[in-house]
């Protein structure tokens, strides 16, 4: 059974933790995080081997959303392009579109 999320973000209230949907490109010359119709594509400069695309999504994710890295987890897709994290906080999907549109990292 393939999982759909609606939304390119969930929030469980009880547990205080969004769900977040993106699609990964990895080995990107530059790094950039793109609006494609409903969801976000991250393209990312760490190549997809061994675990190391995956950290630096991580990474990304957590400066963005200014949390510790190890609260930042990959909780499917961790060898797919489509990845869902979970990270601390409740933002509306609005809000997390302004987050992402405004996004730098280095």
């Amino acid at each position: 059974m393939k999982f759909r999320m609606r939304s390119f973000v969930k929030f469980d209230g009880r547990a205080n933790k969004m769900k977040i949907s993106l699609k990964i490109q990895a080995g990107a010359k530059k790094e950039s995080l793109e609006k494609q119709s409903d969801t976000w594509r991250l393209k990312i400069s760490a190549p997809p081997i061994e675990g190391r695309g995956n950290q630096r999504v991580r990474e990304i994710l957590a400066q963005i959303f200014e949390v510790p890295i190890s609260k930042v987890d990959i909780i499917r897709g961790e060898k797919s392009k489509q990845k869902i994290f979970e990270l601390p906080g409740n933002l509306r999907p609005e809000e997390i579109e302004i987050i992402f549109s405004r996004a730098s990292w280095k």
